[in-house]
């Protein structure tokens, strides 16, 4: 189906790229959305990122962010992204199809929609479909335009070994290629996709896995490469058995030949039309090999690692360019007409050409920390921390873009804290180890280790104990001043319930059935925590907020009298809410309450009286919530990979 005249918007300002559409209420936004795929034209040195927030646009050589392309009615992420060889046409893809722009005017030319055919859903079921989107089998993760700009091809990265190709002068929906799945498969990989230079071939690599779907034997997997002509609308030939996993296809300008780039090292290049061997370069093992030909005929390879990525010539052995950095992000590189390499990395945007010998970098706010959220006490610097995106503290006030970041150690963050005097403190641990960190200071304040790998942690600025728990579901408990372990206890089932001290250190939650007395050492044995969860203390510590069983309420229990003290029904949305994120404002007078996998609103309670006062909009399921020392702002991360500042004048 084709969608004229319809305006894709583009906003673009010097200041602040996106800023005409923040949700109502929202005042400020950190971060970029997170990001799932790459694109690069040549021809007028844009990139672009799609991401959760919708398509940001970036331009050399400053890469600078020059415009963010998104839809206001529409919640679904892209998830694949293409250029037309001319620069002329942009697509993105995701599970509502794929959509064609024309770049200089921003004009969506098309609208397409991928074949839902009689039974198709219950052949690619997914094992966890419960919880994803209903048309996740359609969802689009490969796209790739022919060489003359007529068609676009499609595929889907998981559970689906379709291909669909369209004509974009009319929309036409033009071949459905469905590969010879193997009986019995548990798991399959449809892509890559790569036109030859006469856009007659569709060339498809597909891997089917069987047995186990974590499994990751080399013997309970096939490969699969296909040879479609276009003309005929027909496979021609097959390579059955090819020995890795394909990354990456490229064919050579003569349309003769074939490359393929493997999971493992290496690029074989076969004859075409007829798809015999002819050459097999052997490169670093454990290299995701993408191959690419210049105009001029030359095969190059940009090979990733987990902290390189390195091109090379493939036909005179020659390295060409290294790009390193601690950790390469895990989207794949875009790797272009053998000239241009594009990559994100934790923190950077970067391309590199050819041409020039030039490499161009930017910072980027695509990963940024979202799972902890703490206020320092004058109010103007918000700190957040997540995994491998260490800590970032934002300037609140003069709405810096880009926060100051302490990561020494790149590890996994779980909790940023601040004591009275505006200290902020920071957790990490990598497998059984447990480390305490000032932030700003890279030498640790202290480390220690578990029995088994640590699954969470927290820390109490006020009484200086650190405590954790590991996937025994071990507590515990140490002096951070004398570095003694104080107690140990068994917890039960913890799932992704957050441990938690009361302000004043002397309790801690963990999981469903531990509320521990740090002073005394002990349990807690009255409440009966199999039916309920502790989120939250009161700032007296001496009341905790928890959800119950069923999810149906937010109750405020008294620790010394052992009585609720108020019950709170949470917003029923046709589904239970799971995972409570709350937040308490400094007064402890308001209440603010989300949930992190089923809910997409935001509601404020007043907490004396059980009143709602207002139910906000969230753009994706909220991960953190803190107010400000003043009440005046409620700060929000989410899975969209932004952090929101919430206006609280208006309800308080």
């Amino acid at each position: 189906m084709v969608s004229r005249g319809t305006q894709f918007p583009i906003y673009a300002k010097n200041q602040e790229i996106g800023e005409q559409i923040l949700p109502p209420s929202v005042l400020r936004r950190f971060g970029r959305g997170y990001p799932s795929n790459i694109a690069f034209c040549p021809n007028n040195g844009l990139v672009a990122v799609t991401t959760t927030e919708g398509v940001w646009w970036y331009r050399l050589p400053t890469l600078s962010p020059v415009a963010l392309w998104k839809r206001e009615d529409e919640t679904a992420m892209f998830s694949s992204c293409a250029f037309s060889q001319d620069g002329r046409l942009f697509a993105a893809g995701g599970l509502d199809g794929a959509k064609v722009w024309d770049v200089d005017s921003g004009e969506c030319i098309a609208k397409l929609s991928r074949p839902d055919l009689p039974g198709y859903k219950e052949k690619y079921h997914h094992l966890y479909a419960e919880w994803m989107h209903e048309k996740f089998y359609l969802d689009i993760d490969w796209l790739t335009f022919s060489p003359d700009g007529q068609l676009l091809a499609a595929a889907s990265l998981q559970k689906n070994t379709s291909i669909d190709v369209w004509k974009l002068e009319t929309g036409e929906h033009l071949a459905h290629f469905e590969g010879d799945a193997p009986k019995n498969i548990a798991n399959s990989r449809t892509g890559p996709l790569a036109f030859s230079a006469d856009s007659r071939l569709l060339a498809c690599g597909q891997t089917y896995r069987f047995g186990d779907c974590d499994s990751d034997g080399a013997d309970s997997e096939v490969h699969f490469i296909s040879l479609w002509d276009m003309d005929i609308n027909e496979r021609i030939a097959c390579i059955l058995d090819f020995p890795e996993m394909v990354y990456s296809l490229s064919f050579s300008p003569c349309n003769r030949l074939l490359a393929i780039g493997g999971r493992d090292g290496s690029v074989q290049v076969w004859t075409v039309p007829i798809l015999q061997r002819h050459k097999t370069y052997a490169r670093t093992s454990g290299e995701r090999m993408y191959v690419s030909y210049s105009s001029e005929g030359t095969l190059r390879a940009a090979g990733e690692s987990h902290q390189s990525i390195t091109v090379c010539d493939i036909e005179q052995e020659e390295t060409l360019y290294i790009y390193s950095e601690d950790n390469v992000y895990p989207v794949r590189p875009y790797f272009i007409n053998g000239t241009h390499l594009v990559c994100i990395s934790l923190q950077k945007l970067h391309v590199w050409s050819f041409d020039t010998r030039k490499a161009h970098t930017t910072r980027h706010l695509h990963a940024i920390s979202l799972g902890s959220l703490v206020f320092a006490p004058d109010g103007k610097t918000l700190a957040s921390a997540g995994c491998w995106s260490g800590i970032s503290l934002w300037d609140v006030v003069n709405s810096q873009d880009f926060p100051q970041i302490f990561d020494p150690t790149s590890k996994f963050w779980f909790s940023v804290d601040v004591s009275p005097k505006g200290k902020f403190f920071a957790t990490s641990a990598m497998e059984n180890r447990v480390t305490l960190w000032k932030v700003g200071n890279s030498t640790p304040l202290a480390s220690f280790t578990t029995e088994a790998n640590v699954v969470d942690v927290a820390f109490s600025p006020i009484t200086n104990f650190l405590a954790c728990h590991d996937e025994d579901d071990r507590v515990y408990i140490w002096d951070v001043s004398s570095e003694q372990l104080c107690n140990t206890s068994q917890a039960g089932y913890t799932s992704n319930r957050r441990m938690v001290f009361s302000p004043d250190g002397k309790y801690l939650a963990c999981g469903i059935d531990l509320l521990y007395d740090v002073a005394l050492g002990e349990k807690i044995e009255a409440f009966d925590l199999t039916e309920m969860s502790v989120h939250l203390f009161s700032h007296d510590s001496a009341h905790f907020f928890c959800d119950t069983r069923t999810r149906e309420s937010i109750e405020l229990w008294n620790i010394h009298s052992r009585e609720k003290v108020l019950s709170i029904p949470t917003p029923q949305i046709g589904q239970r809410l799971h995972a409570a994120v709350l937040a308490l404002s400094s007064c402890g007078r308001y209440l603010a309450n989300s949930s992190k996998t089923v809910d997409d609103r935001l509601s404020l309670w007043e907490v004396e009286s059980g009143k709602l006062l207002t139910v906000l909009k969230v753009p994706s399921k909220v991960l953190s919530l803190t107010f400000s020392p003043d009440n005046m702002i409620l700060a929000s991360s989410g899975t969209d990979g932004t952090i929101l500042l919430w206006d609280m004048k208006p309800y308080l």
